[in-house]
């Protein structure tokens, strides 16, 4: 089976986890506790529904020190998710920006997306699920969500509509 034409880019701090959640846990604690399965579980659901779907992990999950894109995958197979990621975005090393912290994300998200979807010419459809706000040249696509609260009920109703939206490849 080929990869899906329809994906889902997944950030997880912010999304299935929050701040104030994560700000309390430990260093190096167990990362299964650094997720919120209430969080997990719509995104769970909304994925059960749309076996077409595919995920891409865009976080700093899949970046040292963090567990990786193994463990990662399975950490949310093991807390719900239907299936395996099917991929993962590319690692670019960067710098920290001025204002980091205060924030503003270092300014490359967007583009690692944007280069994960150079190299997957067969995907149509696109929709990103982040906290953060850098996400040239994809913008459109973005569903942000709040790094306090999480993923919403009103983030999961906006995933169809912008996964709707044809990608516009000539802006990549």
């Amino acid at each position: 089976m080929g990869l899906p034409t329809s994906i889902l880019f997944l950030d997880l701090d912010g999304v299935l986890n929050t701040h104030s959640h994560t700000n309390r846990m430990p260093v190096g604690c167990d990362p299964r506790l650094c997720l919120l399965p209430r969080l997990v579980a719509p995104l769970a659901e909304w994925l059960m529904a749309r076996p077409n779907v595919g995920v891409v992990l865009s976080s700093d999950w899949r970046r040292p020190p963090n567990p990786g894109f193994a463990a990662t995958n399975a950490i949310l197979r093991g807390m719900g998710l239907p299936r395996d990621m099917v991929g993962e975005t590319p690692q670019h090393g960067w710098t920290q920006p001025a204002g980091w912290g205060t924030g503003v994300d270092p300014p490359r998200r967007g583009r690692e997306i944007a280069e994960w979807l150079r190299d997957h010419t067969e995907v149509e459809h696109v929709v990103c699920l982040d906290d953060g706000d850098d996400f040239h040249p994809i913008q459109r696509h973005l569903v942000r969500t709040s790094p306090w609260h999480g993923l919403q009920p009103r983030h999961i109703r906006r995933l169809d509509g912008v996964l709707a939206g044809p990608l516009d490849r000539l802006k990549l």
